[in-house]
């Protein structure tokens, strides 16, 4: 995308005028822009006080919901008993409440998704549910995974299930592990729980297998904060929800940070072939590793179905302006599979996937349908790859809001003639892009003309969205020399740096790569001695002499 600029002076604003939006359609307006709920009383209902006044919002329905959830007594209330003959999602909510309350409802209109979290009922109350409502006995054996009641598992003679597979693995229960086996044994699973969609298909006769997305119980433990009164924005939805309340509390929970934290043999899937049952479910880096360095295969596999991280889809976006077959592959994604393509706090992944695909396209000579009128036509076009003086030429007749951009890529493939001809006005980011030439024509040129127009061009004098000095540096992708053990999902992060080559974001793949190089047991005492360092680690070594 051209960048987007606010002059600091009239004159300024005059000479830059030809830089402008190329045309990209802005995001359909947030749904949650007003927020209509009151915090307090939405922390009441957290709380299980009381209920809002007003439940038109996400943030209020959501709030009460937890506050169901996690109290027997507010369930129970005429305010709740009342709103759940009108709402579905409390009616589910108090359901939930009541089983794991050991209170067995005498009928239920409304079945909820998932009662075995915050509370896990007794054996024998989840026995008499799966008695009195068949149609629960996969919710049952799903809380018999998570409990680790081994017996009544059995006793319900379920179909392999991988989403119960996965909760019994993770639940860190004797019954648990149990359970775990007697599914892993079946030559054939089932996805019969389907925690996106909240719904059981205990017929069908597609197989699955294992592959990390399933909401365990300790996966619920992390929380979202109630949105301040001041925010602009709504309770953010969570993917899968299976507890219907976004996973809303008074105050963000973080999970312990032994979650996260990847085992050496969790960390050797990064660089080894992925088995079909995937024996985790900390994925979050592997996905951005295959993002990353473009790999389809392992991508498509990985993937969440219904959303990705922040770190993730800047990983994507590095491995489009990488990798031309991913790049591909997204802009069919973007086709028919547009609705995952967000994360949960920005509306911005399709504007960066797509422009990353286009520029993906511009560098290998591929032009064809762009035009000033194309939505998302990208800015950063000299990097990893240059187009050739041809391409330009014909990309700045079809696309001349493009010209910016294009002279930038011209100073720096030292496509002089084509440089003239565009006679584009002197800008800072073009000089940046003259102080890297050996050519000195281009700067003496910006510097000339911008005295003559008024201005000096080395003066940084406007503030960008579009664009960032960052696009310009000499080296893109700094390598580092760090050594991090245990490897987890944030190290390949910005950290709120927003300093970078990829739409002011930075994706650093170093700490991971040299990470997969060392000897478990050189990784293990770097644990031990404080996790980081830089350099070799001889030094470890050097501690056995």
């Amino acid at each position: 995308m051209s960048p987007r600029e606010t002059s600091s002076s009239e004159s300024e604003d005059d000479i830059y005028s030809d830089i402008d939006n190329p045309g990209e359609p802005s995001e359909p307006p947030s749904p949650f822009l007003k927020p209509a709920f009151d915090y307090n009383q939405c922390r009441d209902a957290i709380k299980g006080l009381a209920v809002p006044d007003d439940l038109s919002s996400t943030t209020a329905r959501c709030a009460v919901i937890r506050g169901i959830r996690s109290n027997y007594d507010f369930a129970t209330s005429n305010a709740v008993v009342e709103l759940s003959s009108s709402h579905p999602e409390i009616a589910r909510a108090c359901n939930a409440r009541f089983i794991m309350s050991n209170q067995v409802p005498n009928l239920l209109t409304h079945t909820p998704y998932c009662i075995w979290y915050p509370d896990l009922a007794t054996e024998v109350t989840y026995r008499e549910v799966a008695h009195s409502f068949p149609a629960l006995r996969y919710h049952v054996g799903r809380a018999c995974a998570a409990a680790g009641y081994i017996d009544l598992y059995q006793e319900l003679d379920l179909r392999p299930d991988i989403a119960i597979a996965e909760e019994a693995r993770e639940s860190g229960t004797e019954g648990g592990e149990a359970i775990f086996r007697i599914i892993m044994v079946a030559p054939i699973k089932f996805q019969i729980m389907d925690d996106l969609h909240r719904t059981i298909t205990p017929e069908t006769q597609v197989p699955a297998f294992l592959n990390g997305d399933t909401v365990v119980r300790w996966i619920l433990g992390q929380r979202y904060p109630l949105p301040r009164q001041d925010s602009p924005k709504d309770a953010l939805p969570v993917n899968p929800d299976i507890e219907e309340d976004c996973r809303l509390a008074e105050e963000e929970v973080s999970l312990p940070k032994w979650r996260v934290e990847y085992t050496y043999d969790e960390a050797k899937l990064l660089f080894t072939p992925l088995p079909r049952d995937l024996p985790t479910m900390k994925k979050d880096l592997l996905i951005q590793m295959a993002a990353y360095e473009g790999n389809i295969d392992r991508y498509a596999r990985l993937m969440r179905p219904d959303y990705m991280t922040e770190e993730e889809e800047f990983c994507v976006v590095r491995g489009i302006f990488h990798h031309t077959m991913f790049a591909r592959w997204w802009a069919d994604q973007l086709t028919w599979n547009k609705g995952r393509i967000r994360t949960r706090d920005s509306t911005e992944a399709i504007r960066h996937i797509s422009e990353a695909v286009n520029a993906r396209r511009v560098m290998i000579n591929d032009i064809s349908g762009l035009t000033d009128e194309s939505p998302y036509l990208p800015y950063m076009i000299w990097w990893p790859l240059r187009p050739t003086k041809t391409t330009l030429q014909t990309l700045a007749k079809q696309c001349p809001r493009m010209t910016h951009q294009i002279a930038i890529t011209c100073v720096l493939s030292d496509y002089g003639r084509l440089y003239r001809e565009l006679c584009v006005k002197p800008h800072y980011h073009i000089w940046l892009a003259a102080r890297r030439s050996p050519n000195p024509f281009y700067r003496q040129d910006l510097e000339t003309r911008s005295a003559d127009l008024g201005f000096d061009v080395t003066y940084p004098a406007c503030h960008w969205t579009g664009a960032t000095d960052s696009w310009l540096a000499e080296d893109l992708e700094p390598t580092s020399d760090l050594i991090y053990s245990p490897l987890n999902p944030f190290l390949m992060a910005d950290g709120g740096q927003r300093v970078g080559p990829y739409f002011e974001y930075t994706i650093k793949s170093g700490i991971v790569e040299r990470y997969v190089f060392q000897r478990p047991e050189l990784l293990r005492r770097l644990e031990a001695e404080g996790h980081v360092c830089q350099g070799s680690l001889e030094w470890l070594e050097e501690d056995d002499t």
